[in-house]
């Protein structure tokens, strides 16, 4: 009698197993919808392979999705895409499941179409390319000094701080721009949900408080980041205490 149960449970599990891979077949011969995308993990990269990205499209080395990110950005504490960017390649665009399992359809295609595009323009663009390149480059400072024996020092003496500061008001300098596109002229500025603008918003202030407060306490700005690196780090390494205490409650 076991014996018979087993192979009934097993049969039972090859039976569903096959419907399922038999549902799965005839849903990926329809068109994908977001809901589709939303309820099921195994049709979202199909989902997102169907949308029309535009000429952008050609400016960017793959577009892929993930169930998880391991970083957050600075005041979004949730990363749903982002595009990750590199010397000498095209950027990347990652989408990430917080983007299926918090987001309404408007607010995906806002963010994937509206924001992020936004970002692999800046990439394009002379005039905002170095500034969008220059925080990895930083980040290779800081994991440079994490390697060297000298690591406790230049983490307490501020040299760290000063790294971190400068990809912050670098990201505040290409975030601003993005999400302002997102809720004010993007293709999707009138759809995206009232929860998702709210958050926006949030966000916005809390990258114009950071700017404001590096501004007010050194006159440095995203700008002169990019114009002089070494120089502006060496302004924000000898006044990382007063720029914390200008911004504390801010991050």
């Amino acid at each position: 009698m076991q014996l018979m149960t087993c192979f009934a449970d097993r049969k039972r599990n090859t039976t569903s197993a096959h419907q399922l891979q038999q549902n799965t077949t005839i849903l990926m011969a329809q068109p994908i919808t977001f809901d589709h995308a939303q309820a099921r993990q195994e049709l979202r990269q199909a989902y997102i392979d169907s949308l029309d990205l535009g000429p952008m499209r050609m400016n960017i080395a793959s577009v892929v999705y993930f169930p998880y990110c391991d970083e957050d950005f600075l005041f979004d504490s949730k990363t749903a895409m982002e595009v990750l960017f590199h010397d000498a390649e095209l950027p990347r665009l990652n989408i990430y499941g917080n983007a299926f399992e918090d987001w309404k359809e408007a607010d995906f295609l806002s963010s994937l179409i509206d924001h992020e595009l936004t970002h692999v323009q800046q990439w394009i663009s002379p005039e905002t390319r170095n500034a969008v390149l220059l925080p990895t480059r930083l980040i290779k400072r800081i994991n440079d000094c994490r390697e060297s024996r000298n690591w406790t020092r230049r983490r307490l003496d501020g040299t760290v701080r000063s790294y971190q500061l400068a990809i912050s008001l670098l990201e505040a300098a290409m975030e601003i721009p993005a999400y302002t596109h997102q809720i004010t002229d993007g293709v999707y500025a009138k759809k995206v949900s009232n929860y998702r603008v709210e958050e926006i918003r949030y966000i916005l202030s809390k990258y114009s408080a950071l700017t404001e407060a590096v501004r007010s306490t050194t006159g440095l700005t995203p700008e002169s980041i990019v114009d002089d690196t070494d120089s502006a780090c060496r302004i924000l390494k000898l006044n990382v205490k007063t720029i914390d205490h200008a911004i504390r409650g801010e991050y």
